[in-house]
C-alpha cells in the first residue's frame, strides 16, 4: 500500500527529524526568507609626525571587523545550525621620508596587514547526541550535512578559520639630476596563508530516492545514497618573495617625457 511502518524508522533519523521545520510549499518543500543581520567595527586613523627638517614620519592603522548571523548554517532551512561568520582585516603602515639633499630623497616603509574569516555553528550537537555510534573526525562537532534531493538541505557550516598575514617592507631612493630622476627600489615581502577547517568531518549524507523512489522515505529509514567525511584539515604555507627596480624618467622635451 505504500506506506512504510513506524517501526522501520531509524531512530536517528527521527530524532534529527525534529530539528526541521514542517513543510509550508504545496510540493512538501519548505521556503523561508530570513534577514542576515551584520554588525561591523571599523577603525581608521593617520598621524604624522616631522622629526626634524628633511625628516617626516608617518603611520596609518585601518581594521574592519564584521560579524554575520546565519540562521540557515551551510542549508537552506533555519533552525538546524545556525552560524556566525566574521571576516576580519587589519593593516598598519609606517612611513618614513628622508631628504638628503633637494634632488635626493628616500623613502622607506614597512607595512603589515592581517585577514581573519572564520566560521562557527552555534549548535555543537552531533549524530551520537542522537544515539548513533557515529563519530566526527575533528572538533568542535556539529550536525551533519543532509541532503534530501527534492526536499531540502540541512548542514552545519564548516567550523574552521582561514587567516593570511603579509609583511612588507620597501624602500625607494629617488635622485634628480638635470631632465632625469631615477628611481631605486627594494621589497621584500613575507607572506603567510593558513586554515583550519572541518569539511564533511561532521558526515555528509545524501538521500535521492534511490531506495523507495521518495528521498523523504529513504531519509527516514536512513539508507543514504551517498556519504561522504572527511579529516579535519590544517594547512599552513609560508614563503619569501623579493623585488627590484630602477627606472628612468627623462623628459626628453616640453612636451615629451620617456619613462625606461
Amino acid at each position: 500500500n505504500g506506506i512504510i511502518p513506524a517501526s522501520r524508522f531509524d531512530p536517528v533519523a527521527v530524532k534529527l527529524a525534529g530539528r526541521f521545520p514542517l513543510p509550508n510549499g504545496p510540493n512538501g518543500q519548505y521556503i523561508k526568507q530570513v534577514s542576515t543581520p551584520t554588525e561591523t567595527d571599523t577603525i581608521m586613523g593617520k598621524g604624522d609626525y616631522d622629526v626634524r627638517s628633511g625628516d617626516r614620519s608617518s603611520v596609518r592603522y585601518f581594521i574592519d571587523d564584521p560579524g554575520t548571523s546565519n540562521a540557515f548554517g551551510g542549508g537552506n532551512i533555519d533552525g538546524y545550525a545556525p552560524s556566525r561568520s566574521r571576516d576580519r582585516a587589519q593593516n598598519i603602515v609606517v612611513n618614513h621620508i628622508h631628504t638628503f639633499t633637494p634632488s635626493l630623497v628616500l623613502n622607506a616603509r614597512f607595512g603589515w596587514t592581517r585577514f581573519l574569516y572564520s566560521d562557527e555553528n552555534l549548535v555543537n550537537l552531533t549524530l551520537a547526541d542522537f544515539g548513533s555510534k557515529f563519530t566526527v573526525s575533528g572538533p568542535p562537532g556539529s550536525l551533519p550535512s543532509l541532503g534530501i534531493v527534492g526536499r531540502m538541505t540541512a548542514a552545519a557550516a564548516k567550523d574552521g578559520i582561514r587567516r593570511s598575514r603579509t609583511h612588507e617592507t620597501a624602500g625607494d631612493l629617488s635622485w634628480f639630476r638635470g631632465k632625469h630622476e631615477l628611481k631605486f627600489g627594494v621589497a621584500i615581502l613575507r607572506q603567510q596563508y593558513g586554515s583550519k577547517q572541518t569539511g564533511t568531518g561532521y558526515g555528509d549524507f545524501s538521500f535521492d530516492g534511490s531506495v523507495t523512489k521518495n528521498s523523504l522515505s529513504d531519509y527516514f529509514l536512513g539508507t543514504a545514497a551517498l556519504f561522504s567525511q572527511q579529516d579535519f584539515r590544517d594547512n599552513d604555507a609560508r614563503y619569501w618573495s623579493t623585488g627590484l627596480y630602477l627606472q628612468d624618467s627623462w623628459r626628453a622635451t616640453r612636451r615629451l617625457t620617456l619613462n625606461f
